[in-house]
């Protein structure tokens, strides 16, 4: 294992002994995560409809607070929207993330905040790439450029709180850490570039040119631009322009129809792919 390795391993040996531990017995961590809940959501608009501060256990939990799809949130949500504070949550919503609407023939909106990023998207992105240098220790990983290809945002000007809304992916890249800069690309302007045709004319040519170690995202974007990237190269094949190429972490649709495409493009047995769960309400 490289010394790069062996640091982030190290500086994460945290979320991988919660990984393996909740594997085993994941009930106290279930536990943990409802008494969060309760604690923060007792003092908010939602709690105090259901006595949130009263309930002590799960059974307590379930018999008090019914089971809520969409609509019944959505009441909540749009006073959210309107920039009103301690709805469903007790810390400031700064942004909206836009879900595919698989529930239903409109697109949801989804609160996101700083907590939610934190201790949920990135931590859970953070727990997969440790387990992924774990498992493989010779991963060249950190020794060039990781690719996101995201979505974009937009200002929503018809509510009083001017508030955002968007790709997940979108706010990933804005609030991405300094450090992790160092390893993505591409950058935040040409990531949030809203026309997706000629973001992928401009990010194609950027990454022509960089060492691509890894990508993200959506199985049907990628392909899109990878093999506007192949056609550019006149290479046979991907691995030809990045022989460092090593992982594709994906989601958001089942990947066996694209698996035959990807591996024509990325013929190397070195090459993994890694399904992640990560949606818009959390990873």
């Amino acid at each position: 294992m490289s010394l790069l390795n062996s640091a982030y391993t190290l500086y994460n040996r945290k979320l991988l002994k919660e990984l393996d531990l909740s594997s085993r017995d994941p009930v106290p961590f279930q536990e943990a995560t409802l008494r969060h809940l309760l604690s923060h959501g007792a003092n908010t608009l939602f709690g105090e409809t259901y006595k949130m501060a009263e309930i002590e256990d799960i059974r307590a939990f379930q018999e008090r607070i019914p089971l809520h799809d969409y609509d019944m949130l959505e009441p909540y949500i749009k006073q959210s929207l309107k920039g009103i504070e301690n709805v469903l949550w007790d810390m400031p919503v700064y942004w909206f993330a836009l879900s595919s609407g698989t529930s239903s023939a409109r697109s949801k909106f989804i609160p996101i905040n700083r907590e939610n990023l934190n201790s949920c998207h990135y931590k859970g992105m953070l727990t997969m790439l440790s387990n992924y240098v774990r498992t493989f220790p010779k991963s060249r990983l950190f020794m060039g450029k990781s690719l996101t290809l995201g979505g974009n945002r937009h200002i929503d000007k018809s509510v009083d709180s001017n508030c955002c809304f968007g790709d997940l992916s979108a706010f990933l890249i804005i609030n991405t850490p300094l450090i992790a800069r160092f390893f993505t690309t591409p950058g935040k302007k040409m990531g949030l570039i809203p026309d997706f045709e000629y973001k992928i004319e401009k990010v194609s040519r950027l990454i022509s040119g960089q060492n691509l170690v890894s990508f993200s995202g959506v199985p049907s974007w990628n392909l899109i631009l990878m093999r506007k990237v192949l056609e550019q190269s006149g290479k046979k094949n991907l691995h030809e322009l990045w022989p460092n190429m090593e992982l594709f972490m994906h989601g958001g649709v089942c990947f066996e129809p694209y698996r035959v495409h990807y591996k024509e493009l990325f013929p190397s047995k070195n090459m993994h792919y890694m399904e992640t769960y990560n949606a818009s309400e959390g990873f």
